[in-house]
């Protein structure tokens, strides 16, 4: 959490503020350090599993699960029945 007296809240602010399309008019940043609102800054703990030059070579998909479902061929479903002037060969 980011308190006005922190170091981070002019960077944290500046950036919400800068991301709000319909902030009322007057100082958002002061209103917000008198209101008490509160802010949240993310900052990544520890080192990073992946990065530039260091991704995985592997999807991380999983493979599906064993199951007996099949699915039929495919046939549209269409309301009332196709239309009289599509019914009848296929192009």
């Amino acid at each position: 959490m980011v308190k006005p007296d922190d170091q981070r809240w002019e960077a944290a602010t500046t950036a919400l503020k800068a991301s709000r399309l319909n902030a009322p008019a007057g100082d958002i940043i002061a209103r917000w350090a008198n209101d008490g609102a509160t802010i949240y800054a993310l900052t990544p703990q520890g080192e990073a599993l992946q990065g530039p030059g260091n991704y995985s070579q592997q999807s991380g998909a999983a493979q599906p699960a064993q199951t007996p479902a099949t699915t039929r061929t495919w046939s549209p479903w269409h309301l009332n029945g196709r239309p009289k002037w599509r019914r009848g060969t296929r192009r």
